[in-house]
């Protein structure tokens, strides 16, 4: 008792010198005070303890879609109503710049989105292949595939699949150049071989699901996306 008396001096709480012990108002007066003691002491226990931040659920992708596609051919009209779709359904979709796509390799900020998303859709237009920076891209895109890190959906915009499988029609011209400068080395053989790869994973074929409805087209896309993230 005494020391909780010596306790509730500092606070003001209880003067022993103004009580006796035997005074009737002692105890009564002892216990208030022991009582409002105890509170404050526990209430700054309390506030004394660090509140833990509240769990929210961190992303483990940059991005949910990387888009690859040929800027001449699609960049303002198919890729752009895609893109648009997939961002108005809160898909986070990287489509990179055109500044991205110069020099000899592959931009840092182009091979850093294609790993930090989930998935990666191959838009295959007409002339994709006649580019080496998309080229580079389905490269990158294969790489991380087979790693195991990454979904990767092949869309195929006005050109047969086949055409990409076994790099025929527009595809083989295409090829032709690239052997021309490149000569046939490793490099343009492992461009040749992730074509070959990614034209055979399930897809999207304008002709062959929709019959040519770009609308219907990326509703069936952004259905199909939604499932995967």
């Amino acid at each position: 008792m005494i020391h909780i008396i010596i306790c509730l001096k500092p606070i003001g709480l209880f003067n022993p010198g103004n009580f006796h012990v035997n005074d009737k108002h002692f105890h009564s007066s002892f216990l208030l005070s022991f009582l409002i003691y105890f509170t404050i002491s526990l209430y700054k226990f309390k506030s004394s303890i660090a509140t833990p931040p509240i769990a929210h659920e961190s992303f483990a992708w940059e991005y949910d879609v990387f888009l690859s596609f040929r800027g001449e051919d699609t960049r303002k009209t198919f890729t752009d109503h895609l893109y648009s779709a997939l961002c108005q359904t809160g898909i986070r979709t990287f489509r990179d710049d055109e500044e991205l796509r110069k020099g000899e390799y592959l931009a840092p900020e182009l091979t850093r989105a294609i790993q930090n998303s989930k998935i990666s859709m191959i838009v295959f237009s007409k002339d994709y292949a006649s580019s080496r920076w998309c080229l580079d891209e389905v490269l990158q895109i294969v790489e991380c595939k087979e790693k195991g890190k990454q979904i990767v959906f092949p869309i195929f915009y006005d050109v047969d699949p086949s055409q990409v499988r076994k790099q025929s029609g527009n595809y083989g011209l295409a090829f032709a150049k690239h052997e021309e400068r490149f000569g046939k080395g490793d490099k343009v053989q492992n461009w040749r071989d992730a074509l070959t790869k990614v034209a055979d994973m399930s897809g999207w074929d304008l002709q062959g699901i929709t019959n040519g409805y770009e609308s219907n087209f990326i509703n069936a896309i952004i259905k199909e996306v939604r499932l995967k993230i």
